[in-house]
């Protein structure tokens, strides 16, 4: 008899759901390595070129945009409102779409992959 190992599943990427409600949502893989939760916050930030960015930041940042953590059956989603700002700087979603973090070479950031300001 010869016996094969069954490898489990490899993890997921790191990504991101910008909604068409505005929010963002983030892959349950990036909640974990990002260590994301209610008490936490997330900065939002742009190069030179419009590229976006993503740092997690404490809450009582005030320029953090708040994490929320919503059940959703038996599962939970972990998003943040960016409906004001990104109309404010020209991004516009009329359907969800999935864009992959990237680590960047500043620290503790994260590039959002294929998202750009106008």
């Amino acid at each position: 008899m010869t016996l094969r190992i069954i490898k489990p599943p490899k993890p997921g990427k790191l990504f991101v759901t910008l909604a068409s409600t505005g929010y963002l949502f983030f892959s349950s893989r990036a909640v974990a390595e990002l260590n994301l939760s209610e008490h936490k916050g997330v900065l939002l930030a742009h190069d030179e070129r419009g590229a976006l960015y993503l740092k997690v930041a404490d809450n009582t940042d005030p320029n953090a945009f708040r994490v929320y953590v919503r059940k959703n059956g038996v599962c939970s989603v972990t998003c943040i409102r960016v409906a004001p700002l990104f109309r404010r700087i020209g991004i516009e979603a009329k359907k969800s779409t999935r864009y992959n973090l990237i680590e960047a070479a500043e620290e503790d950031f994260y590039k959002i992959e294929g998202l750009k300001t106008k």
